[in-house]
């Protein structure tokens, strides 16, 4: 069995491996060989390249990489792997909440229908993953086009990639309150496999300090987070969801680990790195 992983700007066990590498994986293998790859930005030049190096199926193991995973994926008929459909419904915001059951969703709607019936203080999001880039908190609607104005330079890449597929639309959401926790892990067929959840730590100026990992979650937390990956049909992958509230609402789901793999893995698997705990899981499944 082997595995195609897909990992720009990533660091696996606190080694960096280059701007953007594809890299065969055969297993019982002690690592990946390494091959140079396009930027995933032109997500369909990253999914032709994918496509013909793929051994079997393709995994990515950071956003940037996600869609092209799934369509090369998609153009091989891959019997593993995260299929097109659920990659979408990880990436693009609006499908996300549309997909969600609704009671794991804090109160949305798309930005064009307006504010009406909306608290004051509320979250303007892009409407794709932007690993943080594409979300503002304001308190007055007279500032949304401030934040998406905002959003728009900061996480313009990530909008590209999304526009290669479809084209993503900007929602609001209800600000949640509470501490924030992720909850990671990946999923073959049917079984989930969780890795010890984390809390965020955050600064006064809107950054990520730490992560500071739970052995004993708080309850319903892990339940939930599993809801929504099966809602969201992610199989053969792994994946992050971040919630918030009690109950617990899904602040969003991503069709990867946790971004920061190198830190990461010291926090939730102190034993080994769980980026290479999956992808061993994931291919003698």
């Amino acid at each position: 069995m082997s595995v195609l992983l897909a990992y720009p700007h990533e660091h696996i066990e606190g080694r960096p491996v280059g701007d953007f590498i594809t890299a065969v994986w055969d297993l019982g293998a002690d690592w990946p060989r390494e091959r140079q790859g396009p930027d995933p930005c032109d997500v369909q030049a990253a999914a032709g390249f994918m496509a013909v190096q793929l051994p079997e199926w393709c995994l990515a193991l950071s956003e940037e990489a996600v869609l092209a995973a799934a369509l090369a994926n998609q153009a091989r008929n891959a019997e593993r792997g995260l299929g097109l459909v659920p990659a979408i419904a990880a990436t693009d915001r609006i499908v996300q909440r549309e997909t969600l059951p609704r009671e794991l969703s804090p109160r949305w709607r798309p930005l064009c229908d307006g504010v009406d019936g909306m608290p004051a203080k509320l979250v303007v999001k892009a409407g794709c993953s932007t690993s943080g880039l594409g979300v503002e908190i304001v308190e007055h609607a007279s500032d949304i086009g401030r934040a998406v104005r905002l959003i728009q330079r900061r996480a313009v890449g990530c909008l590209a990639r999304l526009r290669q597929i479809r084209e993503p639309h900007f929602l609001l959401e209800e600000y949640v309150e509470g501490f924030s926790f992720e909850v990671s892990g990946y999923s073959r067929d049917d079984v989930e496999c969780v890795f010890r959840p984390l809390q965020q730590r955050w600064t006064e100026d809107g950054r990520i300090a730490e992560y500071i990992p739970h052995e004993r979650p708080p309850s319903g937390l892990v339940d939930a987070a599993i809801r929504a990956v099966r809602a969201l049909h992610l199989r053969w992958c792994g994946w992050c969801v971040e919630l918030k509230g009690h109950p617990w609402r899904v602040i969003e789901v991503n069709a990867r680990l946790g971004e920061d793999a190198g830190s990461y893995a010291r926090k939730v698997s102190p034993g080994g790195c769980p980026v290479r705990a999956m992808c061993e899981a994931l291919m003698g499944a």
